[in-house]
């Protein structure tokens, strides 16, 4: 029987290098991302290795199922030399996919912090471009995934060669053998015995939720996305009491004259970065400056990690509650009313400006979408000397170009500015190369540069006739999480999500707002601000209408965060359950202080349930459409 096995042991053999090679891209995730887990204590790193083993296997046998398959088939062909060629080629292309997957993820990690899911695939175009800059500025990236594709080539002859054929080829017991490892493979695929197969959200019940990335791996966090079912009609709330807790139909009273809108979308622009926002030195002293005679709003946070739910939040006022972007979900014909839309039936003139290559992150399709009819990319520059060689025109030319388009627009205009350059590779021209100073972040020089475009594009537009009865509205499409955060407030959730605000009209008198906002309070800001005289649909609130207590809420992989000045609920939907914790001097949110305050956490909770219910429905049945 022994020698009926010699297939099963090769079999068993490489499943464990693969779990190797697994649990060593593990440790180095958590050496190069460790700013953002802190410590790791014993018993956290044995339940971090117990499920992760879990979730590697799982991982390991869903990529390697047709290798599994074809390698144990109760047939002595599967010995001849040209199908163990074969057999090898197979390993080598599924398992080097998996593997640079989960290489790439370890420095992927910090500028979303979340493992890769399916919208990565909405960036295809723009990573083939990007692919030389990335293996020049991540060249360790490409030494480690070649070391490890070579170490499991080399492993891979070393267990085959114990495969060695019996003398006489028993196939009863050969298909028995079959139907074990077809079993053991579905219960390992599976990761469980139990009625539910193991999912992603599982991590965070096993070693808690701010741990739960090191006990998962982007194959399997990307494999549970690919198929991902559409939203779930949720019935928390009757109908009729869901409106008045999270009511979805606003009206706003203001009368005003009709001013001209200026949305400037800042790259990766953290509140870490910015002087006026910290008891520290920041990066921006244009936006340090213009803050003195603006309101400022402390308390903004995005609602996403990427560009394109930061725009969708700004200019459309969607919240961040579905895993992926709208604009590639089977939800991307809804009707999509932006501020665009909205303005134009005010006799508004609408444009979007971004000087990355026409189609990047399908920034041209969304803003169509939503009401934004005049599309200035790269293309409409139309001058390849600013081009930064990765994602299109430098900031200082692209706004100077958008400041004189500007000045041919009829008013009232709504003009959105989405900049590029603190965006990585992080470019700065040649001219400008020592002007800047290096921060501890290859991102704070380039930081420094967009702020410096900034002050050349309002000293371009001072001198236009509009200048003087235009709102100009400056935040940022998301934050940019860093290593080594300037205080504890930077490392927590809230604080990896905070960005500027700032309102800027001439005249008006500075101030500081600390009321609590996100990305999708804008729009029914800005209507409120202009006096927009129709009923409108929105999640969001007017920052300067009265709307109750306010919260700041996202979702990340599934999980909910909801959060106002003092506390942080965690919000599981999966297995309605939740925890609350006092961020602020817990960042780290080790401590559940839930039972010793149930009225907090049953409040919190009851709102993002009402925002849970309130956006599914809305998007199932395409409800946004005035």
């Amino acid at each position: 029987m022994k020698k009926q096995l010699t297939h099963a042991y090769a079999l068993f053999l490489l499943t464990g290098t693969l779990m190797m090679v697994f649990l060593l891209i593990r440790i180095v995730f958590y050496l190069y991302n460790h700013s953002f887990f802190g410590m790791v204590s014993l018993p956290e790193a044995v339940n971090i290795m117990l499920c992760g083993f879990r979730m590697d296997l799982s991982s390991i046998i869903y990529v390697n199922a047709l290798f599994i398959l074809l390698y144990s088939l109760p047939f002595p062909f599967r010995y001849h030399h040209t199908y163990r060629k074969m057999l090898f080629i197979l390993f080598i292309i599924t398992n080097g996919i998996a593997v640079f997957i989960n290489v790439a993820d370890i420095f992927y990690y910090p500028f979303n912090t979340k493992h890769l899911t399916v919208e990565v695939f909405s960036l295809l175009s723009d990573f083939a471009r990007l692919m030389p800059e990335f293996l020049t500025g991540y060249w360790y990236a490409v030494v480690l995934f070649s070391v490890l594709l070579f170490c499991m080539g080399l492993l891979y002859r070393w267990a085959d060669a114990k495969n060695n054929p019996p003398a006489v080829f028993h196939y009863l017991k050969q298909t028995l053998i079959f139907l074990v490892i077809a079993a053991l493979s579905f219960c390992g695929a599976r990761g469980s015995l139990g009625r539910k197969p193991l999912l992603p959200i599982a991590a965070s019940k096993a070693v808690g939720f701010t741990k739960a990335p090191l006990a998962t791996n982007a194959v399997f966090t990307l494999m549970f996305s690919v198929n991902k079912p559409p939203l779930k009609e949720l019935s928390y709330f009757h109908p009729d009491s869901l409106a008045t807790i999270f009511p979805l139909e606003k009206k706003y009273e203001r009368k005003t004259e009709r001013l001209n809108v200026v949305m400037i979308i800042l790259e990766s622009f953290s509140a870490e970065f910015c002087g006026f926002l910290n008891s520290f030195p920041g990066y921006t002293p244009f936006m340090d400056s213009l803050a003195r005679h603006s309101i400022v709003y402390p308390n903004m946070y995005a609602d996403g990690e990427r560009s394109i739910k930061g725009l969708s939040a700004v200019l459309a006022g969607l919240p961040n509650l579905m895993e992926e972007e709208i604009i590639t979900s089977q939800y991307q014909t809804n009707c999509l009313p932006g501020i665009g839309y909205f303005l134009k039936q005010m006799g508004y003139h609408t444009s979007f400006f971004h000087g990355g290559i026409n189609g990047t992150m399908n920034f041209d399709v969304f803003t169509r979408a939503a009401g934004f009819d005049h599309y200035f990319g790269k293309n409409e520059y139309g001058n390849d000397k600013d081009y930064d060689g990765a994602w299109g025109i430098t900031d200082e030319e692209f706004f100077l170009f958008a400041a004189r388009q500007i000045n041919s627009f009829p008013e009232p205009f709504c003009t959105a500015i989405f900049s590029l350059s603190s965006h990585h590779p992080f470019f700065i021209p040649e001219k400008h190369r020592n002007r800047f100073p290096e921060g501890p972040e290859p991102i704070h020089k380039s930081i420094r540069y967009a702020d410096y475009a900034l002050r050349q594009f309002f000293n371009a537009a001072a001198s236009a006739p509009w200048f003087s009865h235009t709102l100009f509205v400056i935040t940022a499409d998301h934050s940019f999480p860093t290593q080594s955060p300037a205080n504890s407030f930077y490392a927590s959730i809230a604080g990896q999500h905070r960005i500027p605000l700032l309102l800027f009209q001439q005249g008006i008198p500075p101030a500081t707002d600390s009321v609590m906002v996100q990305q999708h309070d804008l729009l029914p800001s800005v209507l409120d601000y202009l006096g927009y005289p129709h009923q409108i649909k929105s999640f969001g609130n007017s920052i300067f209408s009265a709307s109750g207590k306010r919260y700041a809420y996202f979702a990340i992989h599934s999980t909910c965060y909801v959060f106002d000045n003092r506390f942080l609920l965690v919000f599981q939907p999966e297995t309605n359950t939740s925890c609350l914790y006092r961020y602020p001097e817990d960042p780290a949110l080790k401590e559940d202080v839930s039972r010793q305050l149930p009225g907090i956490r049953q409040e919190m909770e009851r709102y993002i349930k009402a925002a849970l219910q309130t956006h599914n429905s809305v998007i199932i049945h395409n409800r946004l459409c005035p």
